[in-house]
């Protein structure tokens, strides 16, 4: 759709999880967050057998049959064996159910069994027994850990691949006004691999850097892509960070204790935890301190109040 030049817009939202397992106040998830479908990123989900499971040690956030959103599972009080319960472990000062597992009583502070969660995909167990070690299944030839996949990258790497374009061109008989543009993509498919034209003397022009002139116009490092609104016509998303190519959470890294770099729409971003945490004027709550972390193979901001257990202040 052709419309006028329009202002850059930042379009992220920020969605406060459950209780993060380390006992923090709530996890925040930055980027676009869709979760209609079962394994969009940062959803925290996966198709398994042709039905939806939460990732290792995560729980549907909701009943909505609908919503494909998992959070952490929250972590419990309790001493360094856990009241001797099987199939739990001790992360940092509380206690959590293994993967696979989620607490047999959630309500009740104080038990700590944990059940198996048929909601859950498959995880391997986080505590091994140390009579174990040596054996068969820890000498285990490791050859297919080098292999490649269609991309050229180990499975689980960072994969700096760009996000093919969609195809959509505009129409050389909607370009009737100077200074017209056009986005590729809509609200609804998002910004990823999309492209951008101005109808100039008469013809469509693609411009490959109108978006990220824009966006640091507006104090922010790059554009993400553009999207064609019904409200405002085409925006472009902007975001800080590196701005380059990623594909899946295996990007998400914690440059430091505060920043968070993730992978939005197909490029890499970054953010401030303290910011996020304390400041960002968008946020429905505020807490007293911020920082980033990787815990159980997830890479978050997480949020805290001062005195709360495990907050670093």
């Amino acid at each position: 759709m052709s419309m006028p030049n329009p202002f850059p817009k930042l379009l992220w939202t920020i969605a406060l999880g459950g209780l993060a397992g380390i006992g923090l106040g709530c996890v925040i998830s930055v980027g676009p967050l869709d979760c209609s479908e079962c394994g969009n990123t940062g959803c925290n989900s996966q198709v398994v057998n042709g039905e939806c499971r939460c990732d290792p040690g995560y729980q549907f956030a909701n009943d909505d049959a609908e919503d494909f959103d998992c959070d952490r599972i929250p972590g419990k009080g309790g001493d360094s064996s856990c009241g001797g319960e099987a199939n739990v472990h001790l992360e940092g000062d509380v206690c959590v159910c293994d993967n696979g597992y989620n607490w047999c009583n959630p309500a009740d502070l104080d038990d700590l069994s944990c059940c198996l969660d048929d909601n859950q995909a498959p995880g391997t167990e986080t505590d091994a027994d140390p009579t174990t070690a040596g054996t068969a299944s820890d000498t285990a030839d490791t050859s297919a850990d080098e292999t490649v996949d269609d991309t050229g990258e180990p499975p689980g790497m960072c994969e700096e691949v760009e996000t093919p374009w969609n195809g959509v061109e505009p129409d050389p008989a909607d370009c009737a006004d100077e200074y017209l543009v056009f986005c590729s993509n809509t609200e609804a498919e998002g910004p990823a691999g999309s492209r951008f034209w101005e109808c100039l003397e008469g013809a469509w022009v693609e411009n490959t850097t109108f978006g990220d002139e824009d966006c640091q116009f507006g104090n922010q490092d790059f554009a993400v892509g553009c999207i064609d609104t019904e409200d405002e016509g085409v925006v472009h998303i902007c975001a800080d960070g590196p701005g380059t190519p990623c594909s899946g959470p295996e990007c998400d890294t914690c440059v430091n204790d505060d920043e968070l770099q993730y992978c939005q729409d197909g490029k890499l971003a970054a953010a401030s935890c303290l910011f996020l945490c304390t400041e960002d004027p968008e946020a429905k709550v505020q807490y007293d301190h911020g920082f980033c972390l990787s815990e159980s193979g997830v890479t978050d901001c997480f949020c805290c109040n001062e005195g709360d257990e495990g907050c670093p202040i």
